[in-house]
């Protein structure tokens, strides 16, 4: 029984990887990095919105039809980013979707597979540290002693070890004297983590209400929707605890490591050109003319004829 409680262990947390941190374009993490570019992006111009030029009128010199379409598309896409990552559908099967919420369903579903020997054993990691230790220290008097430079081989890394104990003891509620090969996940564990996320509930009735569906006045009032105000502070707040789960998930549970959140590897100058304006004036009657086709076009959907 306990080897097939391995091999089970094995394979689902191959799927809570791959669903987890996969290149696939609809994994957790890709979705992850995409809102938090995005917020920092949206950070970028709203902060260089503070330094515009003043207007004769009283106002700044920036063009309205630009940045009002900036702000619409940057809530409505976070609002949906951070709705999809709680989306509490199944994680398998035809409507099976790859959300934060349905990871860590799945996860605590299969609790009973979560015992320190299956841990170990799946993540490739002997049990007695003490022992890898001994034997580290015999390889390091006899291969590394003339060579500072030499590494340990990944199977004496008896750290590594010793760390992911401790991990095992958090999530057991237990501690390096009362271990055991048969300590598991407390369900305690799940209800911090989906308690860490009920900060979003607010921001998921929003979305359901005015962005993934358009909800009536009467169905509104119900959940007193139109009183709800979706700030920066608090999308970064439900940013800061997807992200604070995430990792959890990853390295206490799964074993697999953190996430840097903003990857700013391999990106190039991100200021680039941004001092130039988005077009010169002498060519300004272009988007005059291309406006009017378009909304001739607009006009002639409705049968009406441009006066």
């Amino acid at each position: 029984m306990k080897s097939d409680y391995i091999e089970k262990l094995r394979e689902k947390r191959e799927i809570w990887l791959n669903c987890l941190n996969k290149d696939d374009t609809n994994s957790i993490i890709q979705q992850v990095f995409k809102m938090i570019w995005n917020f920092a992006s949206f950070n970028i111009i709203n902060e260089a919105r503070k330094y515009a030029y003043t207007a004769s009128n009283g106002g700044v010199q920036l063009n309205w039809l630009m940045h009002s379409l900036i702000n619409r598309c940057f809530f409505d896409s976070q609002l949906m980013a951070i709705r999809r990552l709680t989306d509490r559908y199944p994680l398998y099967g035809k409507e099976g979707v790859h959300s934060l919420a349905a990871l860590i369903d799945d996860i605590k579903n299969n609790r009973n597979l979560f015992t320190r020997e299956s841990i170990l054993k799946v993540e490739g990691l002997e049990y007695d540290y003490i022992s890898v230790r001994k034997k580290a220290q015999e390889y390091i008097d006899v291969n590394i002693k003339d060579s500072p430079f030499s590494g340990l081989p990944q199977e004496l890394d008896w750290e590594i070890i010793r760390e992911r104990h401790e991990q095992i003891d958090i999530l057991s509620g237990v501690d390096d004297k009362t271990r055991s090969l048969k300590d598991t996940i407390k369900q305690d564990i799940f209800d911090h983590l989906y308690k860490k996320l009920d900060c979003i509930s607010e921001i998921r009735e929003y979305v359901d209400t005015f962005i993934a569906h358009a909800a009536t006045k009467e169905s509104r009032d119900s959940v007193n929707a139109d009183d709800i105000r979706i700030t920066l502070s608090k999308l970064k707040e439900a940013h800061k605890n997807i992200c604070i789960v995430v990792n959890y998930v990853s390295q206490h549970i799964l074993g697999n490591g953190v996430f840097a959140f903003l990857d700013i590897t391999n990106i190039g100058d991100k200021f680039a050109y941004i001092d130039n304006p988005l077009i010169s004036k002498d060519k300004i009657h272009i988007l005059e003319e291309e406006w009017a086709r378009y909304e001739t076009e607009v006009l002639n959907w409705s049968g009406f004829t441009k006066i």
